[in-house]
């Protein structure tokens, strides 16, 4: 975490905040692109997360961007949704 805020993160929030650091350093993510996903697509993508939780390895039907982005999401540990620590 590169800045102290004062705010004290669990481990499964720690989990995220650095999965979205990796999402923009390495694959390029940002706000802006987050902004073109104007079909519900990052919720449907977070409901897929969370219904798969759990289960890893697991595939779902309900992935907004089809296989092709599947891998690293749906069959690592789905650290959206990691249970708190």
């Amino acid at each position: 975490m590169p800045e102290k805020s004062g705010i004290t993160l669990n481990r499964a929030a720690q989990d995220v905040v650095l999965e979205r650091q990796r999402q923009v350093s390495a694959e390029g993510y940002s706000l802006y692109r987050d902004d073109g996903y104007v079909k519900g697509e990052l919720s449907e993508a977070g409901a897929t997360y969370a219904s798969l939780a759990g289960n890893p390895g697991a595939l779902s039907t309900q992935w907004p961007w089809g296989r092709r982005h599947s891998n690293r999401a749906l069959t690592a540990d789905a650290t959206l949704s990691k249970p708190q620590r």
